[in-house]
C-alpha cells in the first residue's frame, strides 16, 4: 500500500490554523472504572468493541522518527505488537473520547461511538530538541509508510500541504514539520485531512485521522463525476480576487489563498478559502487582512 506520490516541489504553504485534538485544558475530564477482556487485534484503526472495557493487543509502527526510519533504508513500515490499555475518558466538542496508553506512555484518542481513531500523542523524547540532517523526501517517505501501515485506504490520500520551518526558526518552533493528507478530487482536496507534526530531530509528535469515510467511500467514478462539476484552480482565484475587490475596491494590493479543501455542505459542494489580504492605508503602507471565503459548487 502506499499513498499517491507526491509533488517533489514542496511548496512551503502557510497553514496557520490547523485543526488539532486537544486532551486537556477546558475540556472537562472524567474517570470511568474500566475493566474487562482482553482482545488482540492487527488493525489500532477502529476498536471494534461495545464499549472500553477492553485491553487490546494491536500491531503498530515500531519507528516513530523519520531520521532513524531513513537510516534503516526499510521498504515498508516494520512493526510490533503493543498493548493499549484504557486510561480515561473525556468530553470532547462533539463526542466523547476514550483515551488509551502503550508501553511508553504513549496516547491513542478514540471515538467513544465508533471505536474509530482520533489522535496519537506521542511521548516526548530527549532527542526532540536535536535538530536531525533530513530532506523532505525523507520526512515524507517515512510519513507515506506510516500512514500506509496505520490508515485503512491509505493509497487514496495524496499530499495536501508540507511546511518546513526555515532552519532560523528551528529553535523557537518545536513542529518543524507540518504534514497534510488529503483525497484529491478535481484541482483539490477534500477538507477530511489526515495531519501530521514532526520535531526537528524527526521525532513524530502528534497525527490526527479524519472521522468520515465519505469520500474514501466514494468510487473512482463518483469522484470522477464530482470532478467535472468542480471549478479549476484559476478559477476559484479569480473569483477571490473579484470578491475581495468588490469589499475592499481601491486600496486592495493583493490577495493569496493560504489554504483551500472541498467540503460537503448538506446535499452539496463547497469550496472553503482562507485568504490572506493585502490593504493600503492610504499612505504607502501596506496592511494585512484575514478574510474567509467561500464557493458553491452547482
Amino acid at each position: 500500500m502506499s499513498l499517491k506520490k507526491h509533488n517533489r516541489l514542496f511548496p512551503v504553504l502557510i497553514a496557520l490554523s490547523l485543526s488539532i485534538i486537544l486532551i486537556g485544558g477546558s475540556l472537562a475530564a472524567f474517570a470511568i472504572s474500566r475493566n474487562g477482556e482482553y482482545t488482540s487485534t492487527d488493525t489500532p484503526y477502529i476498536l471494534k468493541r461495545e464499549d472500553a472495557r477492553t485491553t487490546y493487543d494491536v500491531e503498530l509502527p515500531s519507528i516513530t522518527n523519520a531520521a532513524t526510519f531513513s537510516r534503516q533504508r526499510a521498504e515498508s513500515m516494520p512493526t510490533e505488537r503493543a498493548t493499549l490499555t484504557y486510561r480515561y475518558s473525556h468530553k470532547g466538542q462533539e463526542n466523547n473520547q476514550d483515551i488509551y496508553s502503550d508501553e511508553a506512555g504513549n496516547l491513542y484518542n478514540y471515538h467513544e461511538l465508533t471505536g474509530q481513531l482520533i489522535g496519537i500523542f506521542y511521548q516526548q523524547k530527549e532527542t526532540r530538541n536535536i535538530f536531525a540532517e533530513l530532506t523532505n523526501e525523507q520526512v515524507l517517505a517515512f510519513a507515506e509508510q506510516y500512514l500506509s501501515m496505520m490508515v485503512p485506504h491509505a493509497e487514496q490520500y495524496g499530499l495536501a500541504s508540507f511546511v518546513e520551518i526555515p532552519s532560523e526558526e528551528e529553535i523557537t518552533v518545536p513542529n518543524r514539520y507540518t504534514i497534510s493528507y488529503g483525497i484529491p478530487i478535481g484541482d483539490f482536496f477534500t477538507s477530511d485531512r489526515i495531519m501530521m507534526h514532526l520535531s526537528p530531530s524527526g521525532d513524530l509528535i502528534d497525527v490526527n485521522f479524519p472521522q468520515t469515510s465519505l469520500y474514501t467511500d466514494m468510487t473512482e467514478k463518483e469522484k470522477e463525476k464530482l470532478a467535472q462539476r468542480l471549478p479549476s484552480k484559476e478559477q476559484v482565484k479569480q473569483y477571490a480576487e473579484e470578491k475581495m475587490n468588490d469589499k475592499y475596491g481601491e486600496i486592495l494590493v493583493g490577495v493569496e489563498i493560504s489554504s483551500i479543501n472541498l467540503r460537503k455542505n448538506g446535499s452539496g459542494y463547497e469550496i472553503g478559502m482562507a485568504l490572506s489580504v493585502d490593504v493600503s492605508n492610504g499612505d504607502g503602507v501596506v496592511m494585512p487582512r484575514y478574510e474567509k471565503l467561500v464557493y458553491t459548487v452547482e
